[in-house]
């Protein structure tokens, strides 16, 4: 019975070491910077607080729609800025569970994550700040966000000329 001769052959690197994931974990952090260069976003990065949502955001003819899920927020305690192209959300999540003789003992994946956040997005068109509208129902926050004048689609009649 013939063994193959070929495999797998590890070269140490100076300064280096055998793992090959080392090698995996390094080219991770190299695309995050690269995209980190790019968006502006580091998805490795950690979070400014332990409170997250991933929100939705919507292009209607007249409008945008930005809808975050931001369950057992106080919407008193919620600060929306606009400006014609930016759009900012800060508030406070509190515990949900809240005695001071308990302890976490163990925590869900985020659904215990309290604190203040704040996110701001740049939108991808601007927006007419002097009219938006907020909404807040059943741990959903929806935003309508008007379209500015100068980027709404025109209607253009065409005339025809007789000749």
């Amino acid at each position: 019975m013939n063994r193959p001769t070929h495999g797998t052959i590890l070269v140490r690197r100076p300064g280096g070491s055998l793992n090959r994931w080392n090698d995996v974990a390094q080219m991770q952090r190299q695309i995050d910077d690269v995209v980190a260069g790019l968006f502006g976003y580091n998805p490795s990065a950690p979070a400014k607080s332990g409170v997250g949502f991933a929100p939705d955001l919507y292009e209607t003819e007249e409008a945008l729609v930005f809808v975050a899920p931001l369950p057992g927020i106080d919407p008193a305690n919620l600060q929306i800025e606009a400006t014609e192209d930016t759009l900012k959300v800060k508030g406070e999540q509190k515990p949900f569970y809240q005695n001071e003789k308990a302890r976490l003992v163990r925590q869900g994946s985020g659904t215990g994550a309290h604190g203040e956040f704040e996110f701001s997005y740049t939108l991808p068109i601007q927006i007419n700040p002097e009219n938006v509208q907020a909404h807040y129902k059943n741990g959903v926050l929806e935003l309508h966000l008007p379209k500015a004048e100068a980027v709404k689609p025109k209607t253009i009649k065409v005339n025809v000329s007789a000749e």
